[in-house]
């Protein structure tokens, strides 16, 4: 018996198949052949020390997890969406774990993968569980959508969340606006989409307004809230805007750090009779469908969901071929894919304004919108 370096031709010989059945099996495109052929043509190639992914059992369905923060969130829904594009036509199947960025559920979700031999996993954001991730990433194909500062190991769809914070200024800036706020919301890591798109803020920012035109506001993201709130961002942006700086300090453009934050500034802003963009303007990013609509119109980066999802799809089905095709390529291959963001400007935005706005404990009524 052949101990090593056999090929599909040797397993294709023992198990009494052609060789596009063996290699159909082995790049888990399985779903035409009877399960006594698979399973013959699985004991062949183990009884043939054929090189599997290494400390990995072949996968044995064609189900692949997609590991996301909060379901509710419409640009996680849309990337969900995006994935199931993909994938239904391809006979994949989309299974699907919230983890509200709690470690102890992105580890117990991983393993599950791993158990159930999964296809394949996809992260939705950097992972929050670095020891689990490194754990299971050479025993089950990973993909992860994230920014390249995020440091991950493995096979990444790179969002480009600096640029998205350097268009977001950009397009202030080119507007006259030279009192600037920035609302963001707090996190333990560094390497977060929000952290990153302030970074780039900042950095665009920094280089025509002084500190004291600058304002940073940051919300508290408590890991219980996002669990408990529906609409945890919009929440942290209502807030926000509360807060009396925004109305002393002279602040003309605000920046919030996605679409749902800056949905809650703007009612805060309506509520308190300002105009939008008269008074303020307002500008966020992911370009969710609502910001589209007529009665939002939001000024945001577009990032592309669609695209994104699947090509992080495409990734992990390139990482399972290669697994299994080119063992050696695998263990020192990366794949990498790009995806650059776009401004959309909408209605939220406009040239700054003239004239001292109104205090907030006595603001101007609104006349542009209810």
């Amino acid at each position: 018996m052949r101990t090593k370096g056999a090929t599909m031709q040797d397993i294709a010989e023992a198990a009494g198949v052609s060789q596009s059945t063996v290699s159909m099996i082995l790049n888990q495109k399985s779903n035409a052949f009877p399960a006594a052929t698979i399973e013959k043509v699985m004991a062949a190639a183990v009884s043939l020390n054929y090189h599997f992914r290494r400390s990995a059992v072949p996968a044995s369905n064609n189900t692949v997890l997609v590991i996301c923060v909060q379901a509710t969130n419409p640009y996680y829904a849309a990337m969900l969406q995006g994935i199931d594009r993909a994938a239904i036509p391809q006979s994949i199947n989309i299974v699907t774990s919230c983890t509200y960025h709690n470690p102890a559920v992105e580890s117990a979700a991983l393993q599950m993968a791993i158990d159930q031999h999964f296809l394949g996993v996809i992260f939705l954001y950097p992972p929050d569980n670095e020891e689990a991730y490194e754990s299971a990433n050479p025993r089950i194909p990973i993909v992860t959508i994230c920014d390249k500062s995020s440091r991950v190991a493995g096979d990444i769809v790179e969002l480009n969340n600096f640029e998205a914070g350097v268009l977001a200024a950009s397009h202030l800036l080119s507007l006259g606006h030279t009192n600037i706020a920035v609302l963001t919301h707090s996190s333990d890591r560094a390497t977060t989409s929000q952290a990153t798109r302030v970074n780039g803020i900042l950095s665009e920012v920094r280089q025509v307004v002084s500190e004291d035109h600058l304002l940073v506001l940051t919300g508290n993201n408590a890991k219980a809230g996002i669990l408990e709130e529906k609409c945890f961002h919009y929440h942290v942006g209502y807030s926000l805007a509360q807060n009396k700086k925004l109305y002393h300090n002279g602040i003309t453009g605000l920046i919030c750090v996605n679409d749902l934050m800056a949905y809650g500034v703007m009612d805060a802003l309506i509520e308190k009779g300002y105009r939008i963009p008269e008074d303020f303007s307002v500008i966020g990013s992911d370009n969710l469908l609502f910001s589209s609509m007529s009665r939002v119109s939001l000024t945001t980066i577009e990032h592309h969901p669609d695209i994104v999802a699947q090509s992080a799809l495409t990734t992990l089905l390139n990482r399972t071929h290669m697994s299994v095709t080119n063992q050696s390529a695998s263990n020192t291959a990366r794949f990498q894919v790009q995806c650059k963001p776009n401004l959309i400007v909408r209605g939220s935005t406009g040239p700054v304004r003239t004239g001292v706005l109104p205090p907030a404990e006595t603001p101007a009524k609104s006349e542009a919108r209810p």
